[in-house]
């Protein structure tokens, strides 16, 4: 659960926001708190991928192999990846976007609130 806690207040802060744990726990089953979990979930996943795929991309540019390596293939490969990398940014940011839209139904409910 700390994965997912962690998510939550990390995509609050994002916001400008944080968040009141009893009041979320209080409104679990409520639409609005299900679809911060799900946009906290993606919008952290996203961001390990897009860490994850640069650090690929740096070590396969910092270390291409040896002389017989092609390195076309080695640009192929780091394009790919900078194209999963745009397309992992694109769907943290969706999410980002998706909790945003949700900020006011949730500080109605107390479970987003201003940082103290």
């Amino acid at each position: 659960m700390a994965g997912i806690t962690d998510a939550v207040d990390a995509l609050a802060a994002h916001l400008g926001l944080r968040v009141d744990w009893t009041r979320l726990h209080h409104h679990l089953n409520t639409a609005p708190v299900a679809a911060l979990l799900s946009a906290a979930s993606r919008a952290q996943s996203h961001g390990h991928t897009v860490d994850r795929h640069q650090r690929d991309i740096n070590d396969l540019l910092d270390h291409p192999g040896d002389e017989t390596a092609n390195h076309e293939d080695t640009h192929l490969v780091a394009a790919a990846l900078a194209d999963l990398i745009l397309t992992s940014h694109e769907q943290r940011q969706t999410a980002i976007d998706q909790a945003h839209d949700l900020v006011d139904a949730l500080t109605d409910l107390g479970v987003l609130t201003p940082p103290t």
